[in-house]
Parts: C-alpha cells; sequence; structure tokens
C-alpha cells in the first residue's frame, strides 16, 4: 500500500508543476504580446492566447515572437 501512496503523490506533484509551468508560459506570452505587438495585431493576438490558452500561446511563441526576435539579431 505505500508504493501506491508514493506514485500517487508523484503524480499529484508532477500535474501540480506542469499546470504551474503551463499559467506561467501562458501569462509569458501574453505579456510579451502586449508589450511588444502594435497595433491591430496586438488585439488580434491577445484575443487569440487569451481564447487559444496555452495553443494560442504556443502558436504566439512560434509564429510572430520568433519572427520579431530573428529580426532584431539580424
Amino acid at each position: 500500500m505505500g508504493a501506491m501512496d508514493t506514485m500517487m503523490f508523484v503524480k499529484i506533484i508532477l500535474g501540480i508543476s506542469a499546470g504551474a509551468f503551463l499559467v506561467s508560459f501562458w501569462l509569458l506570452m501574453l505579456k510579451d504580446c502586449i508589450n511588444n505587438m502594435e497595433g491591430y495585431d496586438r488585439y488580434q493576438w491577445c484575443l487569440i492566447i487569451a481564447i487559444g490558452n496555452v495553443f494560442g500561446a504556443a502558436a504566439y511563441y512560434l509564429f510572430p515572437r520568433r519572427k520579431r526576435i530573428n529580426e532584431e539579431l539580424s
């Protein structure tokens, strides 16, 4: 019975950690969008991130954010 309790504890800790990471990622992408996008694009991407949650944040991370960072490095 002790091993079952240990595995349940590990699953709970991993679930809480994954949830905290995803919420932090979502909030950081929303903050980045608000601070760095301009004009109508800002409202579009903020809406996509807010409605799409983690999937919207991942789309923002993969498309406009990476493009902006690559342009800044060039």
